[in-house]
């Protein structure tokens, strides 16, 4: 559960999911269902991870988002 409320920390400290994805030398997938699981535990708003992501990055991290 550690990993589930470590990623929820940092996407509320405003850690985009692909800045996350490199700090851990991970895919990004892998950061992606972890958010996804953080939300479906109650840790974590989906709109919380569009507050994380800056807006030169939305387009491509919502793009990743969607799939």
């Amino acid at each position: 559960m550690a990993k589930y409320e470590n990623v929820a920390t940092l996407v509320r400290n405003g850690h985009s999911p692909g800045a996350i994805a490199k700090d851990w030398n991970v895919s990004h997938w892998s950061v992606t269902q972890s958010i996804y699981t953080a939300v479906g535990r109650g840790l974590l708003y989906r709109s919380e991870i569009l507050f994380a992501i800056r807006s030169e990055e939305h387009t491509s991290e919502l793009q990743s988002l969607r799939h």
